[in-house]
């Protein structure tokens, strides 16, 4: 079981300390109460679990997920008693009302269609000056580069459509930060993260961001008419050769939205 675990959950686990130092740029700035837990809601194989254990050596750290396995996993790499891990739902968490320190997720919300019921469960959770933490993908088309200019720019029309047709939201930063503010947060900031092939290098790149191939002719854009399967093909192969080329230049982008209750 533990090798088809690895199998499985291994990569997200290393993606996860792929984001390790930017995570703890963040953590680092807050102040959070060590008397209350602190939750990793979508904590999915652990690796944000451990990174945010290793911030706040005194708290107790709760890594909540609704995939069973994948919890498994995270416990399975885990050897910190100050952690453990709980088989949730983030759209109805087990805690009362303010029994949270601080709420820490990362990329759970770029994969949510409708968002809004997950973070406001996080924030009813929060305590009296609590902290929440959501950190996600803000652009996974390469930046930075002419030659892929062009193909980057319709991936991105493609998801605007996309979003459009189908009301999808994910990690909308301005609809976070309006939908906190909505619930009486009070203050919300936003930390930018650019990522490159200087920092935090080239091989991290391919392996974070490097698109395994598939049939584009499944792929959603494609079925809905979004886009052409043979340009997403292209820009696919390209995308790939130019985080493989030591002479491309390539960058992506991430942030966190910080809120306090």
């Amino acid at each position: 079981m533990g090798d088809i675990l690895l199998k499985q959950f291994g990569d997200t686990y290393m993606r996860a300390l792929l984001d390790r130092k930017y995570l703890v740029g963040v953590l680092d700035d807050i102040a959070v109460s060590t008397d209350l837990p602190i939750a990793d809601i979508g904590c999915g194989s652990g690796g944000s679990t451990k990174t945010i254990a290793e911030c706040f050596p005194n708290a107790s750290v709760i890594g909540v997920d609704s995939n069973q396995e994948m919890l498994q996993f995270a416990h399975s790499v885990s050897h910190n008693s100050q952690v453990n891990f709980l088989h949730a739902n983030a759209m109805n968490l087990p805690f009362q009302d303010g029994q949270i320190a601080c709420c820490v997720s990362r990329m759970m919300i770029d994969n949510m269609p409708q968002p809004n019921q997950a973070v406001s469960e996080m924030y009813r959770v929060l305590c009296e000056n609590g902290v929440m933490v959501i950190y996600g993908n803000s652009r996974t088309t390469i930046g930075g580069n002419s030659r892929i200019a062009g193909l980057s720019a319709k991936m991105i029309q493609s998801f605007r459509r996309y979003r459009r047709l189908t009301g999808f939201i994910g990690f909308d930063i301005s609809y976070i930060q309006n939908l906190l503010l909505a619930l009486g947060a009070k203050k919300v900031a936003v930390k930018r993260i650019v990522k490159d092939v200087n920092s935090p290098g080239r091989i991290p790149l391919r392996y974070y961001y490097g698109i395994e191939e598939f049939d584009t002719n499944k792929h959603l854009y494609c079925k809905l008419k979004l886009m052409d399967p043979k340009e997403l093909t292209a820009y696919n192969l390209m995308h790939n050769s130019i985080l493989l080329d030591k002479n491309e230049y390539a960058s992506f982008e991430q942030a966190v939205v910080v809120a306090y209750k």
